[in-house]
This record gives structure tokens, sequence and C-alpha cells, in this order.
């Protein structure tokens, strides 16, 4: 009985203490209740034996006891029964209070780590987003660079290392979401009103921040995408340029280095000036003589022109110097001719490519590339006008000497006939008849010599055509190597030299025919 009493007083005790929130104190008072009705339990078959040993006790010797006693000793044995009963009682019912609180206890502590586990997750995916937003500002991603497509590609790979490390975020941000929206449905109403706002407004934070950094990182990749693909075609059309620029670079060098050989050809006959030379004269275009009139010309013949070697009269009616002249600029006119469909396929082909692809070429080149394509266009123009005026004065002064030729030679057959018919006439008359026939075909000899000096003058006219027509030919000037482009020195001499024996055979011839009549 003493030792029941104990027992409900420690018990009253404990029950007029506040239980520690602390789940610690909680699991101490669920030890302390559990061993208690461990204890009365132990201790329920002990109070049963001494409950029934007293009762057997009385009813064994009621009639040795007093009535005082024996009531007394049965009221205590049902105090004992009732006390023990309630003190069971009392501590199964400590026992699950102290189980609640347990659990209960428990559960908050759940809640606690729970909350704290999300707020931890959330300031981590919080401060991992910062980060990206960090790097993503420090890369300038809001500007395409403009340094050139290896740059471009470094931002291309970064953007693209920015949209895995934003893609991670996502999925460790659904995560976290999954598990805050689980803990406030679950324990929403357990949590502080204000510690739930502030969840949820970070957490609409953390959304918000992860889709603008997805989309503006999206965006910028697309740009860049887009830059890359603009700058890969750049480079392309920029290789494609180069190589064009070298073709046609080619073109014009290949047409300028051609013209340049062209011009530093011979441009004198060598066998013309052998010619010159064995004619003992050296005469120029631009020094030409001019035949004098024929009235002051003197009348010295050095030799008649009967007197004349065949030899020296092929060489005096023919002009190979001439023709080879004219083979020449023939040719030369045809050479160039002949590069005139490469020239303008050539010329058209670098406009073409400075008109559309000039902006993606150095200034350097291009500036040397239009510089060269005026030089030539120049230069060609040039040679293709000279070697067309070349072909046509070489041809003029050839069908000027056609015609000069034609008539010198029907003059000089009059003169060497003349000359037979003078030495006829110089011979006596047998008699007085035959001296008056004489006279009379003097008299008509003389007539006709008279009226062949208009057609020295016409000879003199033509063979001056001649000399103006190469004089013309000489104002082509010099080719590279100072020497004329086209030289006429020998046919001029030849002329020059037809002209002055024409007429001084024609004045000896007079000379000896006014002779004839004072004879």
């Amino acid at each position: 009985m003493r030792w029941v009493s104990e027992k409900h007083k420690s018990l009253a005790v404990k029950q007029r203490q506040s239980p520690a929130p602390e789940p610690s104190a909680t699991e101490k008072s669920l030890s302390e209740q559990q061993a208690l009705h461990v204890e009365l339990s132990s201790k329920k078959d002990q109070i049963a034996e001494a409950i029934h040993t007293t009762q057997m006790f009385l009813a064994k010797h009621s009639d040795k006891i007093s009535e005082e006693d024996k009531l007394q000793t049965e009221k205590q044995v049902d105090s004992l029964q009732e006390a023990y009963d309630k003190l069971c009682e009392r501590s199964c019912e400590e026992l699950q209070h102290s189980q609640i609180m347990l659990a209960e206890a428990s559960g908050e502590k759940a809640l606690e780590e729970k909350q704290e586990e999300c707020n931890k997750r959330l300031q981590e995916i919080s401060d991992r987003l910062m980060v990206t937003e960090n790097k993503i500002i420090g890369c300038d991603s809001g500007t395409v660079s403009s340094e050139g497509l290896a740059k471009l590609q470094q931002q291309q790979a970064e953007h693209q290392a920015f949209q895995k490390e934003i893609q991670a975020n996502a999925v460790t941000l659904a995560n976290v979401v999954s598990a805050i929206e689980e803990l406030l449905e679950k324990n929403g109403d357990k949590l502080q009103p204000e510690e739930k706002a502030a969840m949820e407004k970070k957490l609409t934070e953390a959304k918000l921040k992860l889709s603008a950094l997805s989309e503006k990182v999206d965006t910028d990749i697309k740009n860049l995408d887009k830059a890359i693909t603009t700058a890969l075609k750049q480079e392309t059309e920029k290789a494609a340029a180069v190589k064009q620029l070298k073709e046609n670079d080619s073109k014009i060098q290949d047409l300028l280095d051609w013209l340049s050989n062209m011009e530093q050809e011979p441009s004198t006959d060598q066998k013309g000036k052998e010619t010159l030379q064995q004619n003992g004269n050296t005469i120029t275009v631009d020094g030409l003589q001019v035949l004098e009139n024929e009235d002051t010309v003197n009348g010295n013949l050095p030799r008649n022109l009967s007197e004349t070697t065949g030899e020296e009269e092929k060489e005096l009616t023919t002009d190979g110097d001439l023709q080879g002249q004219y083979e020449k600029a023939k040719l030369r006119h045809q050479q160039v001719v002949s590069q005139q469909q490469f020239y303008i396929i050539s010329t058209q082909s670098v406009q073409d490519f400075l008109q559309k692809q000039g902006s993606s070429i150095p200034a350097a080149e291009r500036q040397k590339l239009e510089k060269d394509l005026t030089e030539l266009k120049v230069q060609y123009e040039t040679a293709l006008g000279q070697s067309e005026s070349r072909l046509k004065l070489v041809q003029a002064v050839q069908d000027e000497l056609k015609t000069f030729s034609t008539d010198y030679n029907e003059f000089e057959n009059w003169l060497h006939q003349s000359e037979q018919q003078l030495e006829d006439l110089q011979s006596g008359a047998k008699d007085m008849d035959a001296f008056g026939g004489k006279l009379k075909r003097q008299k008509s000899f003389s007539e006709d010599v008279i009226s062949h000096k208009g057609d020295l003058r016409y000879i003199t006219i033509s063979g001056q055509r001649v000399l103006d027509a190469a004089k013309s030919c000489g104002k082509l000037g010099l080719s590279k190597d100072g020497k004329p482009q086209v030289d006429m020195s020998a046919t001029c001499t030849r002329v020059q030299s037809q002209l002055n024996m024409a007429s001084d055979s024609y004045k000896s011839l007079q000379s000896k025919c006014n002779l004839l009549g004072k004879n």
C-alpha cells in the first residue's frame, strides 16, 4: 500500500509539471510512463496475492479478530485494490498521452525538417540561377560579336553551355517545386502564414528567373545561329572573292604583259636597214626630203636612166621593204584584234567582279585591280588604235606608191624612147629634102618634150603624196627601243631617188632638145 501511495504522489507531481515541447523531453516522459506501466504490471500479481492472502486470513481467522480490526483490514484491502486500479488507469492515460505528445512532437520536428530542407533547396536553386545570370551578363550575351566567325562560334559554345546549365537548373527547380507543393498541400495549415508566404514568393521568383534566363539564352542562341550562318556565308563569299580576285588579276596581268612584250618587238626590218646603209642614205620619216619645184631643180644628171643596170632598175620599181612594213603592221593588227574578245570578256568580268564583290576584298587590292583595269583599257585601246592607224597609213603609202610607180614607169618608158629618138634626130641630113623633114620631126619632138612637162609635174605630185603618206607614218612616234614604229626611210629614199632621176633625166632631155634646134 505504501508503494502504491508513493507512485500516486510521483504521478501527481509529474502531472502538475508542464511537459517540455522538445521531442527529447517527451521521449523521456514516455520512457518513464512505460517503465511505470511495466512496474505496475509486475506488481499486479503481487498485489493480487496480497489481497487474496488477506481475504483468506480474514475468512479463516475472523473469529479470532475483532470486528473493528476486520472491517479496517477489509477497508485497507479495498483501498489497495482501488488505489492500484486507479494507478494503473492513470498510468495508462499518462502513457497514451505521452505517446500522443511524442507523435505530435515528432510530426512537428519532421515538418520543421521538411520545411528547412525545402527552404534550403529553394535557396540553393535561387543561388544557382543567380550564378547563371551573372555568367550570362559577364558574357555580354545581349550583343552579337562582329569580330568574326571564331568569336561568334565561341559565343555560341558559351551560350549552349548556359542552355545546358539552365536545363539542369530547370530539373532541379521542378523537384524543389514538387517537394514544396507537397509540403504545402499536406502541412500548409500548420505553417506560419508569413513563412508560407515567404516560401511561395521565393518559389515564384525562382520560376520567373528561370523562365527569363531560358528565354533570353534561347533568343541569343537563335541570333548567334543566324549570325554564324551569315558569317559562314560571308567567309565562303570572301574565299570565292579572293579566288576570283586572283583569276581576274591574272587575266589583267597576262594582257598587260602581252601588250608590254608586243611593244618590245623590233620595229624595223633588218633587211631594210641594210638596204639603207648600202644606199648610203640615212633618212628618217620625220626628216623626209620634199621634192622641190621641177623648175628649180638643177640640171646636173649624174647618169641618165638608160645607163641604169637591170638590178638597179628592179630596185627602183619594187619596194620589198614597204611590203615588209605592211605585213608587219598587218600582223601587229591581227595580234591585237585576236586578243579583243579575251580583252572584252576579261574587262567585263573584272568590272562585274568589282561591282558585286568589290566591298568584300581589301581596299588596297581593290584599288590595285581598278588601277590595272584602267591601265589595261588605256593600253589596249591605244594599241588597237595605233595598229589600225599603222595599217591604214602603211596601206595608204602602198596605194600612193602603186599609183606613183605606174605613172613613173610610163614616164620612164617615154624618157627611154625619147632618148632613142633624140639620137636619131642628132644625126645630120643627107640633102635639103631630108633636112626639111628632120626639122619638122625635131619640132614635133620638142613639142612632145614640152607637153610631157605636165606629166613630170603630175609624177612629182604623185611622189610627194607618197612622201606625205610616209611622213604621216612617222607621226606614230617611236617604239620603246627608240626606233620609229613604222620605218619608211627606205621607201622614201627610193621614191625621192626616182623623183630626182625623173626630174634630172627630163631636164637633161629638155636641154639636149634645146641644143638640137641650134644645130
